[in-house]
């Protein structure tokens, strides 16, 4: 038979046992653990051979350090769901800054570092890059002030970011941006870049001190299909992407020497 000083053994388990219940067992689960540790101290607490006074005294500190031990449970698993909480609001917070430094502050679609992602992750896609530039912007500006300005480079970025096609559209600088098309078939890529040339002159923006009377595009673009040679083992994914866009750089140059408002694809 336990004596009463063993049972002030079983006191202790019984609050350890109580504070890991609470923190992860269910209720059911909970008093199936406690129920036979209570169970054994009041037995031996009867049986024991000692007075009834310090029988009396052993049960009243049971309870009171049962209710402690409660109280201690309850404040840590308060303690763990506010960590929980705050660790899923910073998880939740970088998430929100990862999509946001990935987008341009201005236009709100996505930016150079978005357009290196996303070619790393499309390494054997057969695509067309597309340099885009609004004709005679700097004139637009000095025309419509500054603020009108920013305001044609958000429409002319939406009209280019929801056009209809497989790929990605960023903001690449002033008043340039880059289009990646995704496409398996590149045969028919210049109706394709020529309809993207119209969409913008479609949306009418007036342009007073443009040749066009209305906000235009000159576009150059460089084609690559999955049947080129690929990339040299040691070569760097971005010096290639860098390649695309000077390659589309040049295009576009040749397009703006030939008058503006038109496409021009690039050829070796």
């Amino acid at each position: 038979m336990l004596s009463v000083e063993q049972g002030s053994t079983f006191l202790y388990l019984i609050n350890v046992l109580l504070i890991g219940s609470f923190l992860y067992l269910s209720l059911l689960e909970m008093i199936g653990i406690i129920a036979p540790s209570f169970l054994v101290l009041v037995i031996s607490i009867i049986f024991a051979p000692s007075s009834i006074l310090m029988t009396q005294g052993n049960f009243i500190n049971v309870i009171a350090s049962t209710a402690f031990a409660v109280v201690i449970a309850q404040t840590i698993l308060i303690s763990k769901l506010k960590q929980l909480s705050s660790t899923q609001t910073i998880l939740d917070q970088k998430k929100e800054l990862e999509y946001l430094i990935d987008l341009d502050g201005l236009t709100r679609i996505p930016n150079r570092r978005k357009l290196e992602s996303y070619y790393l992750n499309h390494p054997d896609a057969s695509f067309a890059l597309l340099m885009v530039d609004i004709d005679y912007f700097k004139n637009y500006n000095d025309t419509y002030g500054h603020l009108q300005g920013d305001q044609c480079l958000i429409q002319v970025a939406q009209c280019l970011s929801h056009y209809p096609f497989e790929g990605l559209t960023t903001r690449y600088g002033g008043e340039e941006f880059v289009t990646i098309v995704i496409r398996d078939d590149l045969t028919d890529t210049a109706t394709l870049v020529e309809d993207i040339r119209a969409s913008i002159e479609a949306m009418q923006i007036r342009h007073e001190a443009s040749a066009f009377g209305v906000v235009t595009v000159s576009i150059g673009y460089v084609i690559h299909a999955t049947d080129h040679p690929p990339l040299e083992k040691n070569s760097d994914p971005v010096d290639s992407l860098e390649s695309f866009i000077l390659k589309a750089d040049q295009a576009l140059y040749q397009a703006k020497e030939n008058g503006r408002n038109q496409i021009k694809l690039y050829q070796e």
